[in-house]
């Protein structure tokens, strides 16, 4: 069974408090501080700094999807084995094959491995602090090749 303690539902919970703001916050000021500024740039300056503040912003967003995503699926728990995963969803247990998941992706940069069928539905994230998770991602990349 794969699934998320108390603990660590605690510390996302803790983290997307903390981080939420800052990923939206972070994608709005650099932005913000770049057209408020009173400072003469020169070209290519001013052209560095909009494409790296535009990339930050880009990051922030994306990182702030994925944490969204996370929070909204932490309860949500599953068993694995040789033929596929059995999802238990509010006293709902449905069974999906290996095959069906191929869509599913690793994000390492946020430790984050997302289950999503093959018709693009996200199913899950799961944190790699789950228990079980390092049996569980031994077993997807052997029959997902993620």
């Amino acid at each position: 069974m794969v699934e998320h303690s108390k603990i660590v539902k605690l510390l996302a919970y803790t983290c997307g408090v903390l981080l939420i703001p800052a990923f939206l916050g972070g994608a709005v000021a650099i932005p913000y501080i770049m057209l408020t500024n009173d400072v003469k740039y020169e070209l290519w300056p001013l052209v560095f700094l909009t494409f790296l503040s535009i990339g930050i912003a880009i990051y922030f967003i994306r990182n702030f999807y994925l944490l969204v995503r996370f929070i909204g699926t932490i309860n949500h728990k599953f068993e694995f084995d040789e033929n596929g995963i059995t999802m238990l969803r509010d006293s709902q247990a449905f069974h999906l094959k290996w095959e069906a998941l191929k869509r599913s992706k690793e994000y390492k940069d946020c430790q984050i491995f997302c289950l999503v069928d093959e018709s693009g539905k996200h199913l899950i994230s799961v944190w790699e602090y789950a228990s079980n998770y390092s049996y569980f991602r031994e077993m997807a990349k052997e029959k997902l090749g993620i």
